[in-house]
């Protein structure tokens, strides 16, 4: 069985050398390697050496000095927020002041997208996906701004070293299904409006469906599934929209 290797100057390195290639590969080897092969107990004390020197526990994402232990941080927090942490390692880290909740900067955002497509294959993260929502919302802003000519040179080209997908109507049919299944276990229904803001692309989405139908185009299987889920061909589109707010409503009280 092969053993984790340490983490290496060069991967360190690569993270803070200013070529977006190499800070892609430089974050695949630290994801890999890094805090394999060191236990909770030993990055605990050094999080604890931390506070000593630096008065809080606030280690940054990318942290040159010890690079296994920003990103250990980081998933601390995020298997709180999943209930995978034990009860005394939270005590142990209450008692250290930790803080469970910071601001997600753009690089944490980007190893999670690394992480979404290691696992996928793709980096065609849902806009309201499950298991991470705020990554389907970073990923959306990210196009938006490249639309904009707001994204930095840099930050474009560590996207394009994962593939990313400029355009946010690539995602697949079944990708967008998932999403209309999602949209009706919230709102009860399938009336998604044309303009939802919460998921533009959805309501595009769904409205072709709705076409393809009517032109007798659709696959037999693709509208099987959309029947199976009570999809409505000719919907009331001023209920529904009315049905949204009412759930924003209920949601701020």
């Amino acid at each position: 069985m092969a053993h984790a290797s340490p983490i290496t100057p060069s991967m360190v390195s690569g993270i803070f050398c200013g070529d977006a290639m190499c800070e892609v590969e430089a974050a695949k080897a630290l994801l890999r390697f890094g805090g394999l092969n060191k236990t909770w107990m030993e990055q605990f004390r050094a999080l604890q050496k931390f506070n000593e020197r630096n008065g809080h526990c606030r280690v940054p994402y990318v942290y040159p000095a010890d690079p296994s232990l920003g990103i250990w941080v980081h998933i601390q927090r995020r298997n709180q927020k999943e209930r995978l942490l034990s009860d005394d390692q939270k005590q142990s880290l209450d008692e250290l002041g930790f803080s469970w909740k910071m601001s997600t900067t753009w690089m944490e955002h980007f190893h999670e997208l690394l992480l979404f497509k290691q696992k996928n294959g793709h980096c065609r993260v849902p806009y309201r996906c499950k298991e991470n929502l705020s990554l389907g919302r970073w990923v959306d802003t990210q196009r938006q701004e490249k639309k904009k000519q707001r994204l930095s040179e840099h930050k474009e080209q560590l996207l394009n070293g994962l593939d990313f997908e400029w355009r946010a109507h690539s995602k697949t049919w079944t990708e967008q299904f998932l999403s209309l299944q999602q949209f009706k276990q919230e709102h009860g229904d399938c009336r998604v409006p044309h303009n939802y803001k919460a998921d533009p692309s959805l309501g595009v989405w769904v409205a072709n469906q709705r076409r393809e139908k009517k032109k007798r185009v659709i696959p037999e299987d693709r509208e099987r599934k959309l029947n199976e889920l009570s999809f409505e061909w000719s919907p009331n589109v001023k209920k529904s929209r009315k049905k949204i707010a009412d759930n924003k409503q209920d949601n701020t009280t």
